[in-house]
């Protein structure tokens, strides 16, 4: 386990995890080899979410998929905001997958938003993968945020949406 200084936990699932040291605030794991598969599981201090509303970070080569699974509100959307801040500070395109969040609410969906301008602004790229749940695809249908958000139906459209062939 590693901690930074902003409340995060993270731990390193993956073939290097006895070797692997943390980077920074960001809580990806640094000096491992670029095709390893894995998955960091990201533990909010004082969020009080529990195991089914978890954020993790997946790694294909140089893009980070942040996959936000079960119910987020209020309560966890300053976890997402310091975790997408953080994957956005790699400089490097990124992906948000909703697919298997069963609920979001409008603190949500503002934290998404800002992900995508500040993404925008420096260049970094991001594409927003909805999947087929009804209830998140009904919230960003409802709002509008369809035609705000580059949402793509699957992470394999997404991450072409950015510009990486898999």
């Amino acid at each position: 386990m590693a901690s930074s200084g902003t409340g995060v936990t993270a731990a390193w699932h993956g073939p290097t995890a006895a070797t692997t040291p943390f980077s920074g605030t960001a809580g990806i794991p640094s000096g491992r080899p670029a095709s390893a598969s894995g998955q960091i599981t990201i533990d909010y201090a004082g969020a009080r979410m529990c195991a089914a509303n978890l954020i993790d970070l997946e790694c294909y080569g140089e893009v980070t998929v942040v996959v936000i699974r079960g119910e987020h509100d209020l309560s966890t959307s300053e976890a997402l905001r310091a975790q997408f801040e953080a994957v956005r500070e790699l400089r490097k395109p990124y992906v948000i997958d909703l697919s298997e969040a069963t609920f979001i609410d409008s603190a949500v969906l503002g934290v998404l938003i800002l992900a995508h301008d500040r993404a925008a602004q420096d260049g970094t790229g991001v594409s927003f993968v909805i999947g087929s749940g009804a209830t998140v695809r009904r919230i960003i249908e409802l709002t509008g945020l369809g035609a705000v958000l580059p949402i793509a139906e699957s992470r394999s459209a997404a991450l072409q949406a950015i510009g990486v062939t898999r």
